[in-house]
């Protein structure tokens, strides 16, 4: 069977244990911007412990040895602060057969950081844009970050054009505000004009009273599906993707509260948890903690200063945290648990369910398999009626045969 995320949850849940798929790295805390919705706002941060050049270069070996497939070059601040470790980061990683993404303010790029990206194919940079103007975007980024982000989103595409190369692919994300939310459509269309690939977003993380003023208020929120929606319509004629659809499926107000939401019933095994992450995922902090997602915050975790990344990865901590979160005991981190996670979730719950089912069809005993189709084959019936359980059996077996409908 073809490895993949859905595929290693159901290898977790076999007894085995594989590595995460994804993982995701502050190269530094430091930053040149004082953004207004910033979690650094609510801390005092220690700049003094984080990890040498050394440490980061050799935890991309480590990642490759225990199987890591993406990477999110992130940070708690700005990571091409740290340029020439970012890059030489990136060259290290598309050597051993990893991919991944640069998450950036693009403040600090220069044109050879360019090319030496589009020359290894690096798949991906997005930038943090959080409006289609200047004023909109300054007034969450700091003053001047519209206008550096933009040009050298500019200066790509030209680079990218010169050398006929179609990687890195660009895309410009922002934080789903009050101020920006209406205006979907124009950030859609500047995406198009200065040479993205995509757009995407968020919804605003409420770290503290100081993020009040960029809150969707009711108004907002009931227009929101019409926002969302110009923005497909615009995003489908210029040739531009997009996944703002994505943010409906968690609205904005559902953000820290409510949270995790049951698992399906009659759920078993790893099912039986809402979040995947500790079986999937590592995000590694400035100074070295190692914990399960871009939330978490631990002064007991394991720290990539003391322990290679193996070793954490199967050690005491994360075996406590995976235990934890099948119990649906979370940590207090999980309030904060961000958009993109609940909707990969989701998608992994489904694909997780396939990858079961096509196993169980593919190893069981034949009267294991037949009792398996005929009691699919009753539920199918009991919630879509007789047509819609042939139709969707249909669509099924195309699927499984690879037939197109």
């Amino acid at each position: 069977m073809t490895d993949s995320p859905e595929y290693r949850l159901w290898q977790w849940e076999q007894g085995a244990s594989p590595g995460p798929w994804y993982i995701s790295v502050f190269p530094t805390n430091r930053c040149n911007l004082r953004c207004s919705i910033c979690w650094q706002r609510r801390v005092e941060i220690d700049y003094s412990q984080e990890c040498t050049d050394e440490r980061w270069m050799r935890l991309v070996d480590e990642a490759a040895d225990l199987g890591v497939k993406e990477w999110v070059i992130v940070g708690g601040g700005e990571p091409m602060i740290r340029d020439d470790l970012v890059i030489r980061m990136c060259e290290r990683i598309t050597e051993r057969g990893m991919g991944g993404r640069i998450q950036t303010n693009g403040y600090h790029f220069k044109e050879e950081h360019f090319i030496r990206l589009a020359d290894i194919g690096w798949p991906a940079i997005v930038f943090s844009v959080d409006g289609p103007t200047q004023e909109i975007n300054d007034m969450v980024r700091s003053k001047g970050s519209f206008a550096h982000a933009t040009e050298h989103i500019r200066t790509f595409s030209r680079i990218r054009r010169e050398r006929g190369v179609m990687y890195p692919k660009l895309s410009m994300s922002m934080v789903i505000t009050r101020q920006n939310a209406p205006h979907l459509d124009r950030y859609v269309e500047l995406a198009h004009e200065i040479g993205c690939d995509g757009v995407g977003g968020g919804h605003l993380t409420i770290e503290g009273d100081y993020c009040q003023t960029f809150v969707l208020q009711e108004e907002e929120i009931a227009r929101f599906p019409e926002y969302v929606q110009q923005a497909e319509k615009r995003a489908k004629e210029l040739g531009i993707d997009q996944s703002f659809g994505d943010l409906l499926r968690q609205p904005s107000g559902y953000a820290g509260k409510a949270w995790p939401p049951l698992p399906p019933k009659n759920s078993t095994g790893l099912q039986c948890t809402p979040c995947f992450e500790p079986w999937l995922s590592l995000q590694i902090l400035a100074d070295g903690k190692v914990g399960p997602c871009c939330v978490f915050w631990d002064t007991e975790a394991d720290n990539i200063q003391r322990a290679p990344l193996n070793d954490i990865w199967q050690g005491l901590y994360f075996q406590k945290l995976r235990a934890s979160m099948l119990e649906q005991r979370f940590p207090p981190y999980c309030i904060y648990c961000h958009t993109s996670f609940r909707i990969r979730d989701e998608l992994f719950r489904t694909g997780f369910t396939r990858v079961r089912e096509e196993t169980l069809l593919t190893t069981a005993p034949p009267l294991k398999r037949c009792a398996f189709l005929l009691n699919k084959s009753l539920a199918s019936v009991k919630k879509n009626g007789l047509s819609g359980a042939l139709r969707r059996g249909k669509e099924w077996w195309q699927i499984r045969t690879k037939r197109q409908p």
